[in-house]
């Protein structure tokens, strides 16, 4: 069985690591001999990659940013548990205090390695772009969305067909339901007290343009043994096919997870999974009156505790994805 990146990462944090010295302890990947995972002299994460002359022009084409560091054709010292040796490698090191996000970053070039059996300059720089283009979607992010991301995520998790959810999970914050079927709305609401309470929009309870508007209502709790977002998404990646989809996900999490370590709370997920359940828009308590015309953007809380729900298992999922869903 092949060791993740990560993995190896951990294995070569030691007594030696944490010491002075001006070598990178290094292991090689087992499905590439040209790429090393390191820990460099400064005790960061890095990954080394065998380089050539020509490399050392490819510096300009990479763009500053925060949080990863990365010099094309750099003479190192490697050392590994037998060997030692001196070379030209391009080295990208990962440069921030958070393991959820390093172990994104380990699992990011992981994908790449995976996926291009030969690797050269060029091709790095389009993915270092990649990964650029994700770090800077990072912004200050409120409680409340992060709930919403964790929920959201939590669903795409609980789906069986996960291509299908992730395909009809929203890409933007103005879209009026969290999934999208073609007669179907599907919002996800999650609460973190003793009362099933959510706030609505008027539209997403009544609203034309689909026959039926349905709430997935979960109960989340912090709890330090939880997941959080990052580590949804790699459980999730595992069982989606589509790298398009995976991309869309994964633009999503960076977009909404916050700026800072701190944002990324972790929930019971056993809390979550029992107290998960469908409620349909017309069983959920509402305002009654027709708002007079050009009163838009109405927002009210609705305790649900006793509204009519469901189970949000496979028979439900199917007539959902069918299209067929209906509340008798």
């Amino acid at each position: 069985m092949k060791k993740k990146l990560k993995d190896i990462y951990k294995t070569l944090i030691g007594p030696e690591s944490g010491s002075e010295r001006d070598f990178y302890l290094s292991e090689k990947i087992d499905h590439n001999t040209e790429i090393y995972v390191g820990v460099s002299p400064n005790n960061e994460p890095t990954l080394l990659i065998h380089s050539v002359e020509e490399d050392y022009r490819l510096q300009k084409s990479i763009q500053d940013f925060t949080g990863v560091s990365i010099e094309f054709y750099k003479e190192c010292f490697i050392k590994d548990e037998e060997t030692s040796s001196r070379n030209f490698y391009n080295v990208i090191i990962y440069k921030k205090d958070d393991p959820s996000l390093r172990n994104f970053f380990f699992d990011f070039f992981e994908d790449f390695f995976v996926a291009n059996s030969e690797i050269n300059g060029q091709i790095l720089v389009q993915e270092i772009n990649n990964l650029i283009e994700l770090f800077s979607l990072r912004r200050k992010a409120s409680r409340q969305k992060m709930m919403g991301l964790w929920s959201e995520l939590f669903i795409l998790k609980c789906s069986y067909n996960k291509d299908l959810w992730a395909e009809k999970w929203h890409d933007g914050e103005r879209s009026t339901f969290d999934f999208r079927f073609p007669s179907i709305g599907v919002d996800v609401k999650s609460f973190s007290g003793n009362k099933r309470e959510h706030f609505f929009k008027l539209e997403q309870l009544s609203n034309d343009s689909v026959r039926e508007q349905l709430i997935l209502s979960i109960c989340l709790t912090e709890n330090d043994t939880g997941q959080n977002v990052f580590e949804l998404f790699e459980d999730i990646k595992k069982d989606i096919v589509s790298k398009k989809l995976i991309k869309k996900i994964q633009k999503q999490v960076f977009k909404n997870s916050g700026d800072k370590a701190d944002d990324l709370k972790r929930y019971d997920e056993s809390i979550a999974r029992e107290t998960l359940c469908l409620i349909n828009s017309k069983d959920i308590p509402r305002i009654k009156e027709t708002p007079p015309i050009g009163v838009t953007e109405i927002k009210f809380k609705s305790d649900c505790s006793n509204a009519k729900n469901v189970p949000f298992n496979d028979d439900i999922q199917l007539s959902i994805e069918n299209d067929k869903y209906n509340n008798k």
